[in-house]
């Protein structure tokens, strides 16, 4: 599944090159791990905001 996701987000840049297409690789491998990191941070504080309330 997510093979097919970044080959669809390739196919959406049409890279003339090889060159090209090595930075479009790059721009969607960054945007993967932003969303990867943006998702742990949100429940790290989800989490910390939930054990302080118990804590007392």
């Amino acid at each position: 599944m997510t093979r097919t996701i970044i080959e669809q987000r390739l196919k959406a840049y049409a890279a003339k090159s090889a060159a090209e297409e090595f930075n479009a690789m790059k721009e969607i491998l960054q945007e993967v791990a932003l969303c990867g990191l943006a998702r742990a941070s949100a429940k790290s504080i989800c989490l910390g905001a939930f054990f302080k309330s118990y804590s007392g």
